[in-house]
């Protein structure tokens, strides 16, 4: 980082505006399905819910900066381990988020899930 934007709180803000789109948004945290996947899971008895995103959020964190990844309710995953990005090491931290199971039904313009039409 720059030295000039250290302690500027640009960290806090980026982690916090993450959170909170995932948060907010947990229809955009599923993946892309193609029509095949869609209407084999319509087959299925659980109709896709299988696959609604619950909140589990996983960083890979630098090795050093696991600290600041705890004041925002991440905790490491020792089983996991430790590995190599880019020459730096990183482990796995996880932090569940509280989705607000409503909100498939909010999605952007009226959208629906295809998984949850009949």
């Amino acid at each position: 980082m720059i030295p000039e934007f250290r302690k500027a709180g640009i960290s806090k803000l980026l982690i916090e505006t993450a959170l909170h789109f995932a948060r907010s948004k947990p229809y955009e945290m599923t993946p892309a399905l193609s029509p095949e996947v869609i209407e084999s899971l319509r087959q299925e008895s659980d109709r896709g819910a299988a696959l609604d995103w619950k909140g589990l959020v996983l960083v890979h964190a630098q090795e050093g900066i696991q600290k600041l990844w705890r004041r925002f309710g991440f905790e490491t995953d020792p089983e996991l381990g430790v590995w190599d990005e880019e020459g730096i090491s990183h482990v796995g931290m996880w932090r569940r988020l509280d989705v607000d199971k409503g909100r498939r039904a909010s999605r952007p313009f009226g959208l629906v899930s295809p998984l949850a039409s009949p």
